[in-house]
């Protein structure tokens, strides 16, 4: 064997493993959505991209579908990133109006275990599909106290430091990124 033939062959194993690291991200991604479908009973008599679309993040928009492995990506800095748009409306059945609702999650493996970030520190450990519930929990936990507590800001520019979330204006749509 040569030695370029020894780094073709250390090449090839790296991007196997890269390629197995990929296909856990989508896995993992997979049952984030997944879970927050079952726990947020979003309705499955219609299309379920009519209440949650995934979404690179940066990429806003909302007129495009995207699949799992096009919606994660590995960035510079070392994490998977992935988005997730919640459609908010009045009610399931109403058509308009809406609230588009994105969700930037960024992970990475840490000592086998998957660590979640959202917003500026929160982070929850993932090694099994119960610490997927509790961020599930965290995140309708963040929606609810949202709407519960900052809704007459809706309109108004809001103040992140308290409220958690920052309003931006994409398309004519209301854009709630967040940033806990």
């Amino acid at each position: 064997m040569t030695k370029f033939e020894e780094l073709c062959g250390l090449f090839s194993e790296n991007m196997q493993a890269y390629h197995e690291y990929e296909k856990e991200a989508w896995a993992l991604a997979e049952k984030i959505k997944n879970k927050m479908v079952q726990y947020f009973g979003i309705p499955s008599d219609q299309r379920e991209e009519d209440y949650l679309k995934t979404i690179p993040p940066g990429n806003y928009n909302l007129a495009l579908t995207y699949t799992i492995p096009g919606s994660v990506h590995l960035e510079d800095d070392g994490f998977w990133h992935f988005g997730l748009v919640l459609v908010i409306r009045e009610s399931p059945k109403v058509i308009a109006p809406i609230e588009n609702v994105l969700i930037h999650l960024k992970f990475k493996l840490d000592n086998d275990k998957y660590r979640v970030f959202w917003g500026a520190d929160q982070s929850i450990e993932i090694e099994n599909d119960t610490q997927i519930d509790t961020l599930v929990e965290k995140l309708f936990a963040l929606l609810k106290n949202r709407y519960e507590n900052y809704a007459p800001l809706l309109y108004k520019e809001l103040n992140p430091e308290k409220s958690g979330v920052k309003a931006y204006r994409v398309l004519g749509l209301s854009q709630l990124f967040l940033t806990i």
